[in-house]
């Protein structure tokens, strides 16, 4: 099945930590990133629909900020590879264009390889 994406999505070997920027609760991880947002393995099911202010810790080498913060909201959540762990796709609705560009770096920086 062929998916129909806008953006090319960039699978990440450095695994950035997301947070929910209003609780500071760690929610998961990144695992792939594109212009359009991400996916991320959650540690609880995350609710499809919902926005979400987010803040993503990056690591040092890829930005002069340690964090980009971000509102996205989540498209779609699953089970993950685990019992203990789901996938969820995260659109961004809102960014500042230095956080775009700082995410930009870190798909550049640390990506493994590029998924149509």
């Amino acid at each position: 099945m062929r998916e129909n994406r806008k953006f090319r999505r960039v699978n990440l070997a450095y695994r950035p930590s997301v947070y929910d920027a209003q609780s500071n609760e760690l929610l998961g991880n990144i695992v792939d990133i594109s212009a359009g947002g991400f996916k991320m393995i959650a540690r609880k099911k995350m609710v499809q629909g919902k926005e979400y202010q987010l803040s993503i810790f990056l690591p040092e080498s890829s930005s002069d900020r340690k964090r980009v913060d971000v509102k996205a909201s989540v498209r779609w959540c699953g089970t993950g590879t685990d019992v203990e762990s789901f996938s969820a796709g995260c659109y961004l609705l809102e960014i500042e264009p230095k956080d775009r560009l700082d995410l930009a770096a870190l798909m550049f920086s640390h990506g493994s390889k590029s998924e149509e």
